[in-house]
């Protein structure tokens, strides 16, 4: 249900707006790659179905390890994202794991 309801907001803006519409991945879902991607296409199916194409819609995802995998899968089949730092405590973190 709220997935809906950001769905129609990001519709609405889409009307007043040029460029892409942002929509928040869950960042509960931060250390879930899998969470991240089924929700993104979830709410990528959503905006289909309001008529908003996908290259209007930019997809942010929490910029954990997970995130970044869960990106890279996203990224792979031309679905537009962007990583978001919620916390700075999770920058060196992120920079170590990336380097592994």
């Amino acid at each position: 249900m709220v997935e809906k309801a950001m769905v129609n907001v990001g519709t609405l803006l889409a009307d007043q707006v040029q460029g892409r519409i942002a929509t928040e991945v869950d960042p509960r879902l931060a250390n879930d790659k899998d969470g991240m991607v089924l929700k993104a296409r979830a709410l990528l199916s959503l905006y289909r179905e309001a008529g908003l194409p996908r290259d209007r819609l930019l997809f942010r995802l929490p910029a954990t390890w997970a995130g970044v995998q869960a990106a890279r899968q996203l990224e792979s089949a031309n679905i537009p994202t962007q990583l978001q730092v919620h916390r700075v405590q999770q920058l060196p973190k992120l920079v170590c794991q990336s380097s592994a």
